[in-house]
């Protein structure tokens, strides 16, 4: 940042400390089922929501450790050798576990398509790769770090997602159902734009065929819709991590438009638009979509659930809403020090354990 962006900073910080704690004190007089499931939880959630509004993407992306760098500072904790693929256009993805291992999950982070992956989204992989293998039956997580917008904007990280499964399958031998897709928030959006393209081939990237089904797709709190006037944005306002001026503002950094972004929409950038026709040749055996009660997404998630579930039946599509918890747990419950004792990561690891 310049001198007057860092000075920039210090007053954003100052307008961070005093909207957090106005809202903690407005919270007082609220009613106590409009706030978080516990206080602990409340006043976690404010502190997030008063940052992400205070602080501009390029102040955030300032102070947060790329993908890459977050990679080699989890290598270092649980003692292993980064190695990475590197893509012909210079993309990176990280290996968690051996990349000789012949089950593989793809996971795409989450973060508004504009902040890196933090520590804690990376370590639950680290925890998540570890519970799912054995030494008999090695799994190993690819973790793509996709650039990030403003400075790249839709269809740019979809680009990069189908390059690197293309890369697992025709390069590295990977069979499709050996392959489960993972994503969070952000990242669940791209896992589906991913399989929309496989099956309705983007008109701005290459075609990627697959000879079979990925094993399966886990999305937590996937963000398939820009809509920012759906009643759970409302009733979870207080609830939820994400405020709606947020998810406004990196919604534009993605797309490049202003919200609601009616010429840009598509089935790849907003999944929860396309009819539930679409979805009955989804190139994934399996689907886990999960979700929590207290969030702003919560309508839209739901939306898209009953779509798949339609289109694929419900032995192919489970879903999982949680009560008490709010957006992303699993990783955000590290972030706060509650480890991934929550519903959705139980959910999650026992679900691809019993895929694996």
């Amino acid at each position: 940042m310049s001198i007057f962006e860092k000075l920039a900073f210090v007053v954003s910080i100052g307008k961070l400390l005093v909207r957090y704690f106005a809202n903690l004190l407005s919270d007082i007089v609220r009613p106590r089922e409009t706030l978080a499931s516990t206080l602990y939880r409340h006043v976690q959630y404010t502190k997030v929501r008063a940052i992400t509004d205070s602080l501009s993407i390029r102040q955030i992306q300032a102070i947060s450790p790329p993908t890459d760098d977050v990679y080699l500072q989890l290598c270092k904790r649980y003692l292993v050798s980064p190695e990475s693929v590197i893509l012909e256009d210079g993309t990176h993805a990280h290996w968690i576990g051996p990349s000789s291992a012949r089950k593989v999950i793809i996971n795409f982070h989450g973060g508004g398509y504009v902040l890196p992956a933090s520590e804690f989204m990376m370590d639950y992989m680290f925890r998540l790769q570890a519970l799912v293998s054995s030494s008999a039956k090695p799994v190993a997580i690819l973790f793509l770090s996709y650039d990030l917008s403003p400075a790249a904007r839709y269809p740019r990280q979809l680009t990069q997602a189908v390059a690197l499964l293309r890369h697992v399958v025709e390069v590295l031998h990977k069979a499709p159902e050996d392959i489960i897709l993972t994503g969070d928030s952000a990242g669940g959006n791209l896992a589906l734009a991913l399989l929309s393209h496989i099956s309705s081939p983007h008109p701005a990237i290459p075609p990627l065929r697959l000879a079979s089904k990925l094993r399966g797709l886990v999305l937590v709190s996937p963000w398939v819709s820009f809509r920012l006037n759906e009643p759970s944005c409302i009733r979870n306002a207080r609830k939820d991590l994400l405020s709606i001026a947020t998810l406004k503002r990196w919604a534009e950094a993605f797309m490049g438009t202003p919200s609601p972004h009616t010429d840009s929409v598509d089935c790849y950038n907003q999944p929860v638009t396309a009819p539930a026709g679409h979805w009955k040749d989804l190139m994934a055996e399996e689907v886990l979509i999960l979700g929590g009660e207290d969030e702003v997404l919560l309508d839209s998630i739901v939306q898209l659930s009953q779509k798949m579930d339609s289109a694929l039946g419900p032995e192919r599509v489970t879903v999982l809403i949680t009560e008490g918890e709010a957006h992303d747990m699993p990783s955000l419950d590290l972030q706060f020090g509650l480890g991934v004792s929550g519903e959705q990561a139980k959910r999650m690891g026992n679900w691809i354990a019993r895929r694996v």
